[in-house]
């Protein structure tokens, strides 16, 4: 990132960094390094940024990116709990998946067609 935006640093300043973001997964790092990198200066700006903010933009990624998982979790057990929800009804009716599906009025979840042999 220092060569990218023609930084001057000394192997102290090296040796700080290092420390700082050695705890982080280099695929947590790349993106937050590329985006500083191809990002023009600002005026006043120094040509390596502070720790401070690329720590902050790791933080950032790090927590839009756990709420897009819990998101998707919540999303996926929603459509478990919707399944086994239709293959009870279809048990305890005795109808068949498609007339299961077309009786569900929730928002969200009408207009389904049935799961393939079902």
């Amino acid at each position: 990132m220092g060569e990218l935006r023609q930084a001057r640093f000394n192997e102290n300043t090296l040796v700080l960094y290092s420390e700082n973001l050695s705890g982080w997964e280099q695929s947590d790092l790349l993106p937050v390094i590329k985006e500083i990198s191809l990002r023009p200066r600002k005026k006043g700006e120094t040509a390596f940024p502070a720790l401070g903010d690329i720590l902050e933009r790791l933080h950032e990624r790090k927590t839009h990116s756990d709420g897009e998982h819990k998101s998707r979790a919540y999303r996926e057990q929603q459509e478990r709990e919707f399944w086994a929800h239709v293959d009870c009804m279809k048990e305890s009716t005795g109808e068949t998946e498609q007339e299961v599906l077309d009786a569900i009025k929730a928002l969200g979840f009408t207009g389904r067609k049935a799961r393939r042999g079902q």
